[in-house]
């Protein structure tokens, strides 16, 4: 699935404690996706988080297609699939997914908990 250029390219909360920046395109099959740097104000300084979001949408498209037709949507020809998704995407919005949360190696998991939390507030909220 080709990946659109992204909608977001930055954002920042109502009290600045958090935003996100993208930082490009990773066309890797199977890591890949938009690449976002965010950052978090805590009580002991700023955290920076490298994020990687996927927009999935062909999963629900392909089960749409299948429950509607019968037909098998991975058989389609790729423009075939491209358009179907681009036009499942105009009526029902994108799927994205974080695909890669590099939280720095020192960070506990509860504080992991309310960075992931805080990314997905922002991005999956705007």
């Amino acid at each position: 699935m080709r990946l659109s250029f992204p909608r977001i390219m930055s954002l920042q909360s109502d009290d600045g404690a958090a935003s996100i920046v993208f930082q490009s395109t990773d066309i890797n099959r199977d890591t890949g996706g938009f690449k976002y740097l965010f950052r978090f104000a805590t009580p002991s300084g700023e955290t920076e988080v490298r994020a990687t979001v996927d927009r999935v949408t062909s999963g629900p498209a392909a089960k749409k297609f299948s429950s509607e037709s019968g037909k098998k949507f991975w058989s389609l020809k790729t423009t075939e699939i491209a358009n179907y998704v681009d036009k499942y995407a105009e009526e029902y919005g994108n799927t994205f997914e974080v695909v890669i949360f590099e939280a720095p190696s020192d960070t506990s998991g509860s504080s992991i908990v309310v960075l992931r939390d805080a990314f997905c507030r922002l991005f999956f909220d705007c």
